[in-house]
């Protein structure tokens, strides 16, 4: 402790950690944006789209038209959700008909949900879980460069 004019004792300030506080901020940040999506996707999306997408000529993988998602992780697991589900459960398939099909999608991502389905979690939670780990992820690496 150091001692002032007036006869005041201050007590010094101890370091800190310029890669504890990026590491604090980075998972604030991530935390923050978590957040934000889930609520907007649970409490904001039902009250702004009242006209769901028409499709034309037909839907693409198990879509229907006019079709919106339920409350819960289905909202998560919608548009190439529905791909990375498919390939999870099913694997991939191709046949040459002009249609659309799972080959188009890298193996990581279904494979990590196809990992945590098998402990027994729902597929569109574990595909929740799964973005949202590999975004932490790609932060720290972003925060520690």
């Amino acid at each position: 402790m150091a001692n002032t004019d007036l006869g005041l004792e201050v007590i010094p300030r101890l370091e800190r950690s310029k890669s504890r506080d990026g590491l604090i901020f980075v998972i604030a940040m991530w935390f923050l944006s978590r957040s934000i999506i889930a609520i907007g996707m649970q409490l904001i999306t039902p009250l702004v789209c009242k006209n769901p997408p028409l499709y034309d000529p037909r839907p693409p993988l198990d879509f229907v038209s006019g079709f919106l998602p339920k409350s819960g992780w289905e909202k998560f697991s919608h548009w190439d959700g529905k791909w990375y589900v498919k390939i999870a459960n099913l694997g991939y398939s191709y046949a040459e008909d002009e249609q659309q099909h799972s080959v188009a999608f890298y193996p990581l991502f279904p494979l990590l949900i196809r990992g945590l389905t098998t402990l027994g979690m729902q597929v569109e939670l574990a595909g929740a879980l799964m973005n949202s780990w590999a975004f932490l992820g790609a932060l720290l690496v972003v925060a520690s460069c």
